[in-house]
């Protein structure tokens, strides 16, 4: 059972794009010449901007599906094969094309919803995850907490950024996110290998 919750959490962090967003955040930021009041600042909008926006979804997510008449099992399959072309694009490129942006010349208060909140955080991914993971028979509290939990994780990162940064290497950094690649590869996989078994 706790094997399931820890899945959750694994898909959800490497999701997140935490160590993409380290290089996509400072780059940001760096182009607005931002210092590290701002930068703490524009973090915590961002990420509370984000972290209530998936908490809408976890709560109503799966309704809009049946509202709309959407299979859940069908959805499962789509959403695992997106999840497998996230994590195809994590080991083969550096910084994935669905948190790469280019730098932002807009004001602070412009960018920290879009692009930091969304899609950079909430994004498809964390979307689909999170509304596949609710259309399990899961236990919604362990739920609620693994993905919360990633969140909060994912948040004290970004924000001490720049000393990981610092202190661990881009290099180093990118070869643990291909890590979480693999990983998700293969959660990935089992996602749609569950579902299809179910059909």
């Amino acid at each position: 059972m706790i094997d399931n919750y820890i899945n959750v959490f694994i898909t959800m962090f490497i999701i997140l794009g935490t160590v993409p967003n380290i290089f996509v955040f400072e780059s940001i930021f760096d182009s607005l010449g931002l210092d590290s009041d701002k930068k703490r600042y524009a973090i915590n909008r961002s990420f509370l901007i984000a972290y209530v926006l998936w908490l809408i979804i976890f709560l109503f997510g799966n309704w809009f599906l049946i509202i709309l008449g959407i299979n859940l099992i069908d959805f499962r399959i789509a959403g695992g094969i997106f999840l497998f072309y996230i994590a195809f694009e994590i080991l083969i490129k550096d910084i994935p094309s669905h948190v790469n942006i280019k730098d932002n010349n807009e004001s602070l208060e412009d960018i920290i919803a879009t692009p930091l909140a969304i899609p950079l955080i909430t994004g498809p991914g964390v979307i689909t995850t999170t509304l596949i993971y609710t259309s399990e028979n899961l236990n919604l509290i362990y739920l609620f907490l693994s993905m919360s939990l990633a969140f909060l994780i994912s948040y004290v990162i970004i924000y001490n950024s720049t000393s990981i940064l610092e202190k661990a290497g881009k290099k180093n950094l990118i070869i643990l996110n291909k890590l979480g690649g693999l990983i998700l590869l293969a959660i990935a996989i089992d996602i749609i290998i569950s579902a299809i078994k179910i059909l």
